[in-house]
């Protein structure tokens, strides 16, 4: 289902690549991504596809979704310069209020080390490199409750990132490559700091991710993208990106056993 946009309120700040917004859907405070974003509508897909398989996987998510743009019905309070045209597509995702940034280990102290071993796995499933402090959150708990992860934005996933289109014309990288490099970046350093990591405890989680991941319709999943947006790929492309992920599904006993040297302690 796609939303509609009441009102688009402001840029949420400088410095973000794909020129995110506030807004309103009804009373709900969201933060979208218009499709002329300047990652283009590369950014809208991944964004929604990231969000979706970890909607599928227990990953946490804020509420996300598409929503449009209607002419006199959308209040739009940017500058005339910002242009937005009558049934312009976005992405949205839902403000959440109790969540605040790992900026150090000390924080993630009492998050169970199953729920960093499943957030690893899931970045380096969809080859994630842009995990970082800015979008690796943590919700705070209720009173009585624990802590817990709470991931965001999924915009720069897959090989290429937002131009994966062209990276996945070429042979995929290796396993080892991209889980080489995703702990080349540090991303999940914050979370696995002073944690001692077994291999028991990962086989574990793997486990029960595998089992879950192999419950996912791919295709299904893809086809809950708007028309307007799917369009834009060749069937090509998307088969690619396809056989990205059932490669990555089909060697994932590989995958878990090249984790296990970077975490197991």
């Amino acid at each position: 289902m796609v939303e509609q946009l009441t009102e688009i309120t402001s840029f949420v700040g400088e410095y973000f690549s794909t020129d995110p917004l506030y807004g309103k859907i009804e009373n709900k405070i969201v933060v979208v991504k218009h499709i002329n974003n300047p990652q283009g509508h590369y950014a809208l897909f991944n964004e929604y596809i990231g969000y979706a398989l970890a909607s599928k996987l227990g990953i946490p998510t804020p509420e996300y979704g598409f929503a449009i743009f209607k002419e006199n019905k959308t209040k739009n309070y940017l500058e005339p310069d910002y242009s937005i045209k009558n049934n312009d597509i976005f992405t949205y995702t839902k403000l959440e209020n109790a969540v605040i940034q790992i900026d150090s280990p000390l924080y993630t102290a009492t998050i169970d080390i199953e729920e960093i071993i499943k957030l690893i796995i899931f970045d380096i499933f969809i080859a994630n490199y842009d995990r970082n402090k800015g979008n690796l959150l943590l919700k705070m708990p209720k009173k009585g409750k624990k802590a817990s992860l709470f991931p965001i934005d999924y915009t720069h996933i897959f090989p290429g990132q937002c131009i994966w289109v062209d990276v996945l014309r070429q042979p995929l990288p290796s396993i080892k490559e991209i889980v080489g490099e995703i702990f080349s970046y540090g991303g999940h350093q914050s979370l696995i700091e002073n944690r001692i990591i077994d291999e028991k405890t990962i086989d574990e989680v793997a486990r029960d991710f595998k089992k879950n991941l192999e419950c996912i319709d791919i295709s299904d999943t893809i086809e809950e993208i708007p028309s307007v947006l799917l369009n834009m790929y060749d069937n090509e492309d998307i088969n690619n990106l396809k056989g990205y992920l059932f490669r990555n599904i089909h060697e994932f006993d590989y995958i878990i056993k090249e984790i296990k040297r970077y975490l197991v302690r």
